[in-house]
């Protein structure tokens, strides 16, 4: 009895607890708080350059590039708008990759009705074929999507998990968002004056965002120096000094030419079926308002193994343009055969400049070079 006496006001802390899930983490309160280097406080970053670039832009289309960390190194936006040229209608490149990212939140993150043909011309989706295979990390994902989930869209974000506990983790996460949000609140409850710093000085570095500020690949060093002595270990007095005090990258590097050097005969390692069947659903969401889709197949690694056999993306691909819809694919054997090398990678993933300016050269020759696709059309 003294359970039924109290049920009301357990009822009236729920809801108070569900108004504030709501107005914090649905309608976005908090968002301006965010920790600025969190996965989710970058993905806010990027929306908010998006916002400033479309109206400083507001005569000309966006080509917007999405994909994880070697995407976001791999597009140079300045020199893919070199390579494009003057186009029928003018264009404006905007890199929104997201490091960490799988296509469950590519499909999230351009579920945007920013993103539509009247402003955007064309969707760059970088395939990174390392991480187009089976894993399923459960955090990154939801971390980065968490400020741009739709409701409506919860149970199908839940079905692209295979274990039924992250079905619905997703599930709950996407209704009630409180407990996506924990780190992030007891990061800010240890130290509110530093993240009081963090994000003024955040909003401060966000002023170059209307002084014309282009996401740029700066990494100078590359990987040419390195190389395995008689003994099989790295030869340290070689290294460019640059990069010879990175102990992380010396014992990766060293880790990998050693299995390169040992591996007979690589194993190839399947695509997994749903994100590919997430890549299908982005093509045809952006199909669906108007926009192209380009798949960019990226560079694999500096030291690279067995044949580049993406067989079911190319299927993918197919049976989606035979469908008529909007959908290209940049697959060039002999510009990845010459990016794989240590000399265009600053680590075992990731391009550098040098690397990062030749493939967004080709690859805006290529935008221009199609006459199939809406991309400087008016």
């Amino acid at each position: 009895m003294r359970f039924l006496a109290k049920l009301p006001d357990y009822l009236i802390a729920a809801a108070i607890v569900v108004v504030m899930d709501i107005i914090l983490f649905h309608h976005g309160s908090y968002f301006p708080w965010l920790r600025p280097d969190s996965y989710s406080g970058r993905v806010e970053g990027s929306s908010r350059r998006f916002d400033v670039m479309l109206d400083q832009h507001a005569a000309s289309r966006a080509v917007v590039a999405m994909g994880d960390s070697t995407t976001g190194s791999a597009i140079q936006e300045a020199v893919v708008e070199r390579a494009i040229g003057e186009p029928a209608l003018p264009l404006f490149v905007i890199n929104l990759a997201q490091g960490g990212s799988t296509p469950r939140s590519w499909v999230t993150l351009l579920d945007d009705p920013r993103i539509a043909g009247e402003t955007v011309a064309e969707v760059i989706v970088g395939i990174f074929p390392g991480s187009m295979v089976r894993f399923d990390v459960p955090k990154p994902d939801l971390d980065i999507i968490k400020t741009r989930m739709r409701v409506r869209r919860a149970v199908s974000l839940a079905s692209t998990y295979r274990e039924t506990e992250m079905r619905l983790f997703a599930l709950t996460t996407s209704l009630f968002r409180s407990p996506l949000f924990g780190d992030d609140l007891r990061d800010l409850f240890r130290d509110p004056r530093a993240r009081v710093r963090s994000v003024r000085a955040n909003q401060e570095d966000e002023i170059s965002f209307r002084e014309g500020y282009l996401r740029e690949n700066l990494a100078d060093w590359d990987l040419s120096s390195f190389r395995l002595g008689d003994d099989g270990r790295l030869v340290v007095a070689e290294i460019d000094p640059i990069v010879r005090g990175n102990e992380n990258l010396r014992k990766s590097v060293q880790a990998a030419l050693v299995r390169v050097h040992g591996l007979s005969e690589p194993r190839r390692i399947p695509l997994d079926p749903i994100k590919l069947d997430l890549l299908a659903d982005l093509v045809r969401l952006l199909d669906g308002r108007g926009v192209g889709t380009t798949l960019a197949v990226l560079p694999r690694s500096p030291y690279p193994t067995g044949s580049r056999d993406l067989v079911e993306l190319e299927s993918v691909y197919g049976d989606l343009h035979n469908a008529g819809l909007r959908v290209s694919y940049f697959c060039r054997d002999d510009l990845l055969d010459r990016l794989e090398s240590p000399l265009y990678f600053k680590d075992l993933l990731h391009l550098n400049r040098l690397g990062a300016d030749l493939y967004s050269s080709e690859l805006g020759s290529w935008l221009m070079s199609r006459d199939d696709t809406g991309v400087g059309q008016p």
